[in-house]
């Protein structure tokens, strides 16, 4: 009697264990449901949110069954903590087992992001932030760190001119430090070495390179204006004369919201080249090629001024007297006294 109920007791348990493990493998396993209509289900998982936050991220938009059975499998396995943050897309109907895979190897969407010329690293972060939810405040902090920029290759105490405007792909829940490297990786790339040895022949550095790249970059965004604009700069450096260039001061008065006023140009920086002759200590945003090519490149003219005009454009002068009256000219026709 006792080894019938033995071998009872052993045939239930082997249909249970075996039932359990259909289950599992048909949980884990299960193909797509062929042949599906229905679209895509976007699913954003932050960062620090734990299995069970992202059990019910994936619940709400139907691709999971149960909450509970997400939560156990992964823990069975120890994948709990190895799940991606990220926004990514999902058919209904996806395993589970396929799921977790997709997490666990952070297939998240990319978006193909343009970084503009001209942008300063703080605008760069904002617009990182808004389009892939990267941590502005981190990637700030990260790319003002001297130490992170000497492991970047960059002898300077910010990133500010290094992270090269460009279109990149990226995804969500990447790494600050891996957006920063990809952008200066970017810059050395494109800084070819003709163009370093340019630079030393016409006695600057690549800091100082790209220094005055970013003074021509936000002075103009006329393309034909820009070794125009450099050869002012490279006229003024040789005499010692003040740069004044104004977007110097802008970067200092970085939440200024309204035109510069003559106290405006006397607020004490090393970034003010109306009270300090020669270039800034470094770049005031991160310029384009075009830029670079100018700095380095500047036409030959005996230009030593020039005005906007307000459209974007300048009238550029010889003699001091020139320059009064074409600024004259062009604050008559804004209606401008100064």
């Amino acid at each position: 009697m006792k080894n019938l109920q033995k071998t009872f007791l052993r045939d239930i348990l082997i249909v249970v264990v075996s039932t359990l493990i259909i289950l599992l493998g048909f949980a884990l396993f299960a193909p797509p449901v062929p042949n599906t209509n229905q679209p895509l289900k976007e699913v954003f998982i932050k960062r620090g949110m734990d299995v069970g936050k992202i059990a019910h991220s994936l619940d709400e938009k139907g691709l999971i069954g149960s909450e509970k059975f997400f939560i156990f499998f992964a823990k069975v396995f120890g994948w709990e903590k190895e799940l991606k943050a990220g926004r990514y897309r999902i058919r209904p109907g996806v395993s589970l087992w396929g799921i977790l895979q997709t997490l666990r190897r952070g297939e998240s969407i990319t978006e193909n992001v343009t970084i503009p010329e001209g942008l300063t690293l703080k605008e760069i972060a904002g617009l990182l932030k808004k389009k892939v939810e990267i941590d502005s405040t981190t990637i700030v902090t990260l790319t003002t760190d001297k130490n992170f920029c000497e492991k970047m290759g960059v002898n300077a105490p910010t990133l500010e001119g290094y992270l090269f405007p460009n279109t990149y792909n990226l995804y969500w829940g990447m790494k600050e430090e891996e957006i920063a490297k990809l952008m200066v990786d970017e810059l050395f790339r494109i800084i070819t070495p003709d163009l370093r040895a340019r630079a030393k022949e016409i006695g600057l550095s690549l800091h100082q390179a790209l220094t005055l790249a970013s003074l021509i970059e936000k002075e103009t965004g006329v393309a034909q204006e820009r070794p125009l604009i450099s050869a002012v700069f490279h006229r003024r450096l040789k005499m010692g004369m003040p740069l004044q260039c104004d977007p110097t001061v802008v970067y200092i008065l970085s939440t200024l919201n309204r035109p510069l006023t003559k106290s405006d140009l006397k607020v004490k920086s090393p970034y003010n080249t109306y009270l300090h002759p020669g270039l800034p200590p470094g770049p005031i945003c991160n310029p384009g090629l075009a830029s670079i090519k100018a700095a380095l490149w500047p036409v030959q003219t005996d230009y030593l001024y020039f005005v906007a005009q307000g459209d974007g454009s300048h009238i550029f002068s010889r003699t001091n007297r020139e320059h009064i009256n074409a600024r004259r000219r062009v604050r008559h026709l804004q209606g401008k006294e100064f």
